[in-house]
């Protein structure tokens, strides 16, 4: 992450690093069962059905009586706000952000991060599970494409 911080930002660049360890394991059970929609051994397709329930009780509640360990999610958030001439980005800043996003890409994956840009959709349903810790929030119930 140094070396992001000293990649060569323009001035009056703000750059956020945020640790999260979000309670959205959706993504992963959704895929797990997806991968095993066809089996046909109904033994098999109870043990999926019982991992998925195990898993999602354990992001809501403790896995063992004996420890507070709760399943979680882990990502690291990196937000760039970047100060612009005009209200609309004109076409050099839009070159030199696109530069600026490869380069931190680059930077994150060679650190062995994975990194994919925040979608509209991804950043709504981080927001909400960020800001919804109700009983049954409705980001448990929908999956992003």
């Amino acid at each position: 992450l140094l070396v992001l911080a000293n990649l060569d930002w323009p001035v009056d660049t703000l750059v956020q690093v945020c640790l999260w360890t979000s309670p959205d394991v959706e993504e992963r059970i959704a895929r797990m069962e997806g991968l095993r929609v066809n089996t046909v051994d109904p033994i098999l397709r109870e043990s999926v059905r019982r991992t998925a329930a195990f898993l999602r009780h354990g992001s809501l509640a403790p896995l063992t009586p004996a420890a507070d360990i709760r399943l979680r999610e882990i990502q690291v958030l990196v937000t760039v706000k970047l100060a612009l001439s005009a209200s609309q980005p004109s076409a050099h800043e839009r070159r030199e952000v696109a530069e600026l996003q490869a380069m931190a890409g680059q930077i994150l994956a060679t650190a062995g991060m994975h990194p994919r840009p925040l979608s509209a959709d991804h950043y709504v349903r981080l927001m909400t599970t960020l800001l919804n810790w109700g009983e049954r929030p409705g980001w448990r119930d929908r999956i992003l494409p």
